[in-house]
């Protein structure tokens, strides 16, 4: 993506992390509900260009269009793969959403008192968490549990803290 403004309108959905057998499968992380379902998305990767990702029948490996060998899998390990928002699947439940919704909504204490947006989302591999910008400027982190986030909807979140 080159500038913020294009990364603030996609969604991170997958990245390669290695090269599988000879015949130029990949293995993918996939940040979708079910990794089979990174293959039903129109993705692209960092510089905008269409991605097709088909799936195998070895779970979490996957064929990339155009790549044939193990050497051109290895070339495109860390290629990450996006969704523009617009083109992510309706979510008609309040109950679900897609993380990058709640980026710059309010955060209420449990009082109902406003104290600050969310600034971000992010996994790093040991589950969701929220970056929290205070109404005081400073930042935090937080776990995206039931517990520090008792209530959560399209229009602001709680944190008990």
């Amino acid at each position: 993506m080159s500038n913020n403004n294009d990364r603030a309108n996609v969604s991170c959905v997958g990245v390669i992390t290695d090269a599988y057998h000879m015949q130029g499968l990949v293995k993918i992380k996939t940040f979708t509900s079910k990794p089979e379902n990174i293959t039903k998305l129109k993705c692209i990767d960092e510089e905008g260009r269409g991605i097709v990702i088909a799936a195998s029948s070895i779970a979490n490996v996957f064929r990339i269009q155009g790549i044939t060998t193990r050497t051109e899998a290895e070339k495109i390990i860390g290629t990450k793969f996006y969704v523009k928002l617009e083109d992510l699947p309706q979510i008609d439940s309040e109950e679900e959403f897609y993380m990058e919704e709640l980026v710059n909504i309010p955060v209420c204490d449990m009082e109902d008192n406003h104290i600050g947006v969310i600034k971000g989302c992010f996994n790093f591999g040991a589950g969701d968490i929220l970056e929290i910008r205070f109404v005081d400027g400073k930042e935090e982190m937080y776990l995206f549990t039931r517990e520090n986030f008792p209530e959560v909807s399209r229009k602001f979140v709680r944190l008990d803290r």
